[in-house]
């Protein structure tokens, strides 16, 4: 992993444009970066609504997680450990093309945390700055499948990894489109609607009506129609 990503080069960024909450960026051991088969990007952490209106609330500021990939080990309250809804989809997506989540490099393309997208401050500062260490990080590493969560993290990776055509097909969930094309190092990238919101994959990768799109986007056979 690139010696330019640190935390102290995240915590500048985070003083100068002001932030309160916390920041999160690497969701697995650090060590997972070194030279991963899979990368999962998710847009940037959510939560912590009305936090930083208690000042004696403590912000964490996590580089990464040691303790195992928090799609797995992490408690997000309400909820048992590993067992909140987006963090099944993560599990039941891993299942589905076969891979294990504990060996899965995965991060925040903003590391800094709000509710919900729209109410991050500052979004093109964050945006820009992501994009910098991104470049650093990204230069170390050639995965064979890339997953994007969500569209705006997908364009930012496809524009990353050099992917120069996107294909599109149907999900099964309405009009929503799951997308995927060749890196410019001959992986793969796919990008799925938002797991927070569409529910795609059973906790146990068993097949379901979204499957066949799916199968095709991540080249493991099947029919979908665009």
């Amino acid at each position: 992993m690139s010696m330019h990503v640190t935390f102290d080069r995240i915590e500048s960024a985070y003083c100068r444009l002001g932030y309160d909450l916390n920041w999160g960026f690497l969701t697995c051991p650090r060590e997972k970066f070194l030279d991963p088969r899979v990368l999962l990007v998710g847009l940037n952490p959510g939560g912590g609504r009305g936090d930083g209106d208690d000042r004696s609330w403590e912000r964490q500021k996590v580089f990464s997680e040691e303790g195992g990939n928090s799609y797995l080990f992490g408690e997000w309250e309400p909820h048992e450990l590993g067992q909140a809804p987006l963090q099944l989809q993560v599990q039941g997506l891993c299942k589905f093309i076969d891979v294990n989540l504990a060996d899965v490099a995965s991060a925040n393309f903003v590391p800094f945390q709000s509710p919900s997208w729209g109410e991050l401050p500052k979004q093109a500062e964050a945006l820009a700055f992501a994009r910098e260490i991104w470049c650093d990080l990204a230069s170390d590493i050639k995965p064979e499948i890339i997953i994007g969560l969500g569209l705006q993290v997908g364009y930012e990776l496809a524009r990353l990894f050099g992917v120069d055509r996107l294909n599109a097909l149907n999900s099964g969930w309405g009009a929503t489109k799951i997308r995927f094309g060749q890196t410019r190092f001959g992986g793969r990238l796919v990008i799925l609607p938002h797991l927070s919101r569409y529910r795609l994959f059973n906790p146990d990768g068993s097949e379901n009506r979204y499957s066949s799109p799916l199968k095709v986007a991540f080249g493991l056979g099947g029919v979908a129609h665009a």
